[in-house]
């Protein structure tokens, strides 16, 4: 692909699904979107020119060219537009009918460095990786009238540290698939998952994604943190 590569080319992607999804109305869903996201070295391709917030910015991919500050400025500009794309997605995710119990679970794959003791990037053993690179976030937003996923509960227990490990077993949990490699103790939703008269089992299946706003955060140590999300403010913060 020549130019910039940009996540925003994915925004089509759930619009173009939506012909795909009334074809199998009676079925539970899962749509993944694997974006760009903040991906180094050129973060500078990662956004559009109107969520350039934070000046002055790196232009280069020869991240040592240029000064500490820009190469941060220009990584938070990365998790900027993150921030917007998956609000379409939430948007998107809303406009489906009730009978849609939608969810999103967002993870990244590993953190960055931005050049902390002249580190830059990831791909470190995990031995010697900073936290920078090991540590990333999770972002889990449902519909409001999700029977299946209490958010409260969900909320109540952000802070616990998770790892990649979790997240096949919590998207065996959430679509009810019955396996004998399924670990519940690794099901990050499974004090939060609802219980219903009509089945014994922890989760009402239907179709998981995103929607309701306030997403509830966890922090997944095997990996790297996009830079500054928290779950009361779903900006960008700089980082030191």
């Amino acid at each position: 692909m020549n130019g910039p590569q940009r996540d925003g080319l994915l925004r089509s992607g759930p619009s173009r699904s939506d012909d795909w999804i009334a074809r199998h109305r009676n079925r539970d869903l899962l749509i993944v979107l694997h974006q760009m996201g903040s991906h180094g070295p050129a973060y500078f391709k990662r956004y559009p020119p109107e969520f350039e917030a934070f000046k002055p910015t790196c232009q280069s991919n020869q991240l040592e060219d240029c000064p500490h500050e820009t190469v941060v400025n220009t990584y938070d500009n990365t998790i900027l537009y993150t921030d917007y794309f998956q609000s379409r997605v939430i948007a998107w995710l809303k406009e489906k009918p009730r009978s849609y119990e939608t969810a999103m679970l967002y993870i990244s794959d590993h953190g960055e460095s931005l050049g902390e003791s002249g580190i830059y990037l990831h791909g470190l053993p995990y031995t010697f990786a900073p936290d920078s690179q090991t540590h990333v976030p999770a972002i889990l937003w449902a519909a409001d009238h999700n029977r299946d996923i209490d958010l409260t509960v969900a909320r109540s227990r952000a802070n616990e540290m998770l790892s990649h490990d979790n997240l096949f077993h919590t998207l065996l949990g959430l679509f009810e698939v019955s396996s004998t490699i399924y670990a519940q103790d690794r099901d990050i939703l499974r004090y939060a998952r609802r219980q219903h008269e009509d089945n014994n089992s922890p989760l009402d299946s239907t179709t998981q994604a995103h929607s309701d706003a306030d997403p509830a955060m966890t922090r997944a140590p095997p990996d790297r943190q996009t830079g500054g999300l928290t779950e009361n403010n779903p900006h960008p913060e700089k980082r030191s």
